[in-house]
């Protein structure tokens, strides 16, 4: 297959290869969550595949899906992991997610409790 490329003069088509060579990418797509998050491409218990390989399965050679999910985390433990997932700019080499094309927040499961029990 071949990615296309614009120019203000023409329009060129290379191949994935030379594309990536270039520097042009994807846009890219970012799952940020707790477990249903991490299980989003399935590997769970059902067989069936799950939301976010559905996703990216929609968005084949169009977008790049990145999951980052933790499992057990609540909202207060993604503010501690905001960074490593997201650098402190888009141009933070910890940051792999560049500039997304958008992002899905799923937190909320793990943030339930009971008056005195541990959060």
């Amino acid at each position: 297959s071949n990615i296309h490329a614009m120019s203000k003069r023409q329009k060129t088509t290379m191949t994935p290869a030379a594309a990536f060579a270039s520097g042009i990418s994807r846009p890219t797509l970012v799952l940020f969550g707790d477990s249903i998050t991490q299980l989003g491409f399935g590997g769970g218990p059902s067989s069936s595949p799950g939301w976010a390989s559905l996703l990216a399965d929609s968005y084949v050679r169009r977008a790049d899906v990145l999951n980052r999910g933790y499992s057990g985390y609540n909202t207060r433990h993604a503010l501690d992991v905001l960074p490593s997932v997201f650098g402190s700019g888009k141009d933070d080499a910890r940051s792999y997610v560049g500039d997304p094309l958008f992002v899905a927040v799923f937190f909320g499961a793990n943030d339930a409790s009971l008056p005195g029990e541990r959060e």
